[in-house]
């Protein structure tokens, strides 16, 4: 347990005392297991959902160590050392940016290569990452961060980046601020514990339950928090120790303050989900203030939290997490293109991917962030000390024409990268544009007008939660003449009638999709066509329930654009109260951020005593397997939940799926799984449609 005179902080002088000290591992530690736990997150998600919380750590550090280098800058009523300040700010843009600026070019290489189309939609992606505004250009175009709709950018992650910078710029404003007028430790930590609250409101006041988080997720002013309360640590502990100076039981509180955040830290990212309501309320911030205890206990010298966090190879990990942070998105959404060629050998992908991930964060951590790379205007914005250094440095003389040479591939990428729909989007839109047809396409103009009100009533009626209109029974003068032909006519005339009944379904559902009727035999139409669905679930249903319809004659659907499990139980409860949803359920849910056990427990709750088949996911997502895994527990727990193994009838079918995309049906696999699926419930059945 460190021990520190009273006097020594009064003034702030504990953080000068500290830089003599030697290197302290665990901080190094707590950004090594904080970088693991993102990476797992995003492979893993049903085993470490709450993974992203450590995001919080990374800012809380970053306000930590930012007020420790600020505070020992002169800057007050009598001198004001603006040129520190410069080179504080032009150090750490340089080591954010160039090994930015390599690992972007890298991968526009790549793609220049080797999947040059890819280029034509990714140029906002490109400038907002390397500028560092990602985060608000995400805002702006309305992305998702826990949504993976068609294929995932390769610089989504770069909203850490631009927020770190924000929240860098606008804190240094607001620290010199308080040197300037020289505030004591005590105000100035009472003052940033008041700046996180406002920022934490705005999360409460933007969050919106069942919504895409994506918004408060990105933002400046709701993430600015994180960042704050690690300046406020910095304020605090000075004050803290003072406080307890003379309290002899200080290590045992300090002990537990120590086990407590390491538990806390520890274990919510096995239980924190990143749609649930709590977590932006709650968890989120507690997260925060967690990370800001630990690093409190590792300042202090608590013995337990320092040896956990320095155990190898987490300090390790940790001196690394800047290039580990760079590389591991690209690697994973690269390498998940690969997925359907893994199937049944998933621990090869993960392996690769961890090889992958540890040798090019090794190399960029070696040669740009160490600087053993030595080329003019790539590492450091110090150009003329580079280029001196360079014509002394002979053995990286051959370097210059191959850094030039990439310089001039990468600029030929960029310059080649356009804002182009992806092709993958494109499709799906064209294939989304088949199914629901808009309005325009409505030939005759009265129908079109007949069309256009009948939206706006059905609209007014669903806002206000009011009828106002209601249907006319009338008689059908066809129906009464043939139900007094079948009550006046024999047994063998019924026995035909029925047979050419039969043959006329048969032949509509022919006529409707040729393609699909191929696909399914003449029972199994005429069962299909008689019984009643509801197909309920995400784009997979949005996009393939409809030609499901052409052979389920008397049954409906609901698809919903990224409809995720939690917000998918809303949802479901609103279509029953309209009375149309039949007592035969299909889901297709999970595709986005999978499935858990409270969000299944909720749906099977909320949609009663109904059958309900929910259909296995062969979509190229990483949580796939989790979501069938689920899906098989629930139809042995209860009676009336089944599966539909679409994954054992698809894996071996990636015509059924988009190339490049891996997520959607095809037209032909929209077909398939309609024929699929009516098979799959005619053998459940017998044959013997349900009353």
């Amino acid at each position: 347990m460190l021990l520190y005179n009273k006097n020594e902080f009064d003034k702030f002088e504990w953080v000068r005392e500290l830089s003599k000290k030697k290197r302290i591992l665990s901080y190094d530690g707590i950004k090594g297991i904080s970088i693991i736990a993102i990476i797992l997150y995003h492979l893993f998600p049903s085993y470490l959902p709450g993974g992203f919380l450590t995001v919080n750590t990374f800012l809380a550090v970053g306000g930590y160590f930012f007020t420790y280098k600020v505070e020992q800058i002169e800057f007050n009523r009598a001198r004001r050392d603006w040129l520190s300040i410069w080179h504080y700010f032009k150090n750490t843009l340089a080591r954010i940016f160039f090994p930015l600026l390599w690992m972007m070019g890298s991968v526009v290489i790549g793609l220049l290569i080797f999947d040059r189309v890819q280029l034509l939609s990714i140029r906002n992606d490109l400038f907002s990452g390397l500028f560092l505004y990602n985060n608000l250009y995400q805002i702006s175009a309305d992305k998702s961060y826990f949504v993976r709709m068609t294929e995932a950018s390769l610089f989504t992650h770069l909203w850490y980046n631009s927020l770190y910078i924000q929240s860098f710029v606008l804190a240094m404003v607001g620290v010199l601020i308080t040197k300037f007028l020289n505030l004591k430790g005590a105000v100035k930590a009472i003052l940033w514990a008041l700046i996180a609250g406002v920022s934490h409101f705005a999360l409460l006041w933007l969050y919106v339950p069942g919504q895409d988080p994506s918004r408060v997720y990105y933002g400046i002013d709701t993430r600015f928090s994180s960042f704050v309360l690690g300046i406020m640590t910095a304020y605090m502990i000075p004050v803290l120790l003072n406080l307890f100076y003379k309290v002899k039981a200080k290590k045992i509180l300090y002990y537990l303050i120590g086990i407590i955040s390491l538990i806390g830290f520890v274990g919510m990212p096995f239980f924190v989900k990143d749609q649930q309501p709590e977590t932006y309320y709650f968890f989120m911030p507690l997260y925060s203030v967690l990370s800001m205890l630990l690093i409190f206990s590792i300042t202090v010298g608590v013995p337990l939290v320092r040896k956990v966090f320095e155990i190898q190879p987490l300090p390790w990990i940790g001196r690394r997490s800047y290039s580990y942070y760079l590389w591991y998105y690209p690697v994973i959404v690269l390498w998940f293109k690969l997925q359907r060629q893994f199937d049944g050998r998933m621990y090869w992908l993960y392996l690769s991917i961890a090889i992958s991930l540890a040798l090019v964060s090794e190399l960029t951590y070696q040669l740009i962030e160490r600087q053993r790379l030595i080329l003019p205007f790539t590492t450091s914005f110090n150009w003329k000390e580079d280029w001196r250094e360079f014509q002394l440095n002979n053995r990286s003389l051959w370097l210059a024409p191959v850094g030039l040479l990439l310089f001039v591939i990468m600029g030929a990428g960029w310059v080649m990268s356009r804002n182009d729909k992806p092709l993958t989007q494109f499709q799906l839109e064209y294939q989304l544009k088949q199914v629901q047809p808009s309005l325009f396409e409505i030939a005759d103009k009265d129908e079109r007008a007949i069309h256009k009100v009948k939206t706006k009533v059905d609209q007014l009626e669903k806002e206000l939660d009011v009828t106002l209109t209601s249907k006319i029974e009338t008689e059908n003068f066809f129906d009464i003449a043939r139900t007094a032909l079948v009550q006046t006519s024999g047994v063998g005339e019924e026995v035909t009638q029925i047979t050419n009944d039969n043959a006329d379904i048969i032949n509509e559902i022919n006529a409707l999709d040729p393609e699909l009727a191929a696909l399914v035999p003449d029972e199994v139409k005429l069962f299909a066509s008689k019984i009643r669905v509801s197909f309920f679930g995400d784009s997979l249903i949005l996009l393939s329930a409809p030609n499901a319809l052409n052979v389920f004659l008397n049954s409906n659907d609901l698809g919903v654009k990224s409809l995720q499990i939690w917000k998918a139980v809303g949802v479901l409860i609103d279509w029953i109260s309209t009375g149309e949803v039949n007592d035969i359920l299909v889901f297709n849910l999970g595709t986005n951020a999978g499935l858990d056990d409270q969000g299944m427990e909720d749906l099977i709750a909320a949609a009663g005593d109904r059958q309900l088949f929910f259909v296995s996911s062969n979509s190229a997502v990483e949580h796939r397997d989790s979501v069938n895994q689920i899906i098989k527990e629930y139809a042995n727990k209860y009676d009336n939940v089944h599966e539909i193994d679409w994954y054992s009838y698809a894996k071996d079918h990636p015509e059924f799926y988009w190339e490049g995309e891996g997520v959607h049906h095809t037209p032909e696999g929209a077909d398939a799984f309609a024929a699929f699926t009516a098979q799959e419930l005619y053998r459940f059945y017998n044959g013997q449609v349900p009353e």
